[in-house]
């Protein structure tokens, strides 16, 4: 009898910790009765779900709108960028190469942080504004669906830069960051929950 368990990488960043892979354990168990031979295993994880096949490669991209509407946006080497306080920054999220139009980019969290990386605000909780922080309710809007397929983009307005406290920086030039969480999942297998995207 044999159990395996695999070896999870991590990264740990001032922000976070990203892990790429889920917990494994299997139990093997090998027995030979003369003239009949048997091997049988059990998974002890949570079920591994269905396997999804394509060809590609296929991401989630987060990008910054420079309207309302989203009808264009700022390119990777205009960044970064000067923003007024107050003043509504665009962003959004979609998936990339996405093999199969059913499929849901769900948006677990967006965060905003420093450079200096001292500190860090949850802009998104489970796809609504942080309910621990009810500035952030104001300060966190939805904007209409995107057109199809809606459930693979995800856009959200908030407010340049009230999550910040008064006189947290010194720094004129202090650069902040967004990085969100997100999932693919697919309605097939199991319910996929929008959190407040598409209300």
């Amino acid at each position: 009898m044999l159990e395996i368990i695999n070896k999870i990488e991590a990264i740990s960043l001032n922000y976070g910790t990203i892990t790429r892979s889920s917990p494994v354990r299997l139990l093997i168990e090998c027995r030979f009765v003369p003239g009949l031979l048997s091997v049988s295993y059990v998974v002890k994880s949570p079920s591994f779900g269905p396997g999804l096949q394509s060809k590609g490669v296929f991401g989630v991209q987060l990008r910054l709108a420079k309207d309302a509407q989203y009808s264009s946006y700022y390119p990777q080497y205009h960044q970064p960028l000067r923003m007024l306080l107050g003043k509504p920054l665009y962003l959004e999220v979609r998936l990339l190469n996405s093999p199969d139009p059913t499929l849901v980019l769900l948006v677990h969290f967006c965060v905003a942080y420093p450079r200096s990386g001292n500190a860090v605000w949850v802009l998104l909780y489970n796809g609504c504004p942080n309910p621990l922080d009810p500035a952030l309710v104001q300060a966190v809007g939805f904007n209409p669906p995107p057109p199809p397929p809606e459930n693979q983009t995800r856009r959200f307005t908030i407010s340049t830069f009230q999550f910040l406290p008064d006189g947290e920086f010194k720094d004129p030039n202090e650069e902040i960051y967004f990085m969100c969480s997100t999932e693919i999942c697919s309605p097939r297998d199991q319910p996929c929950v929008e959190g407040c995207f598409g209300r």
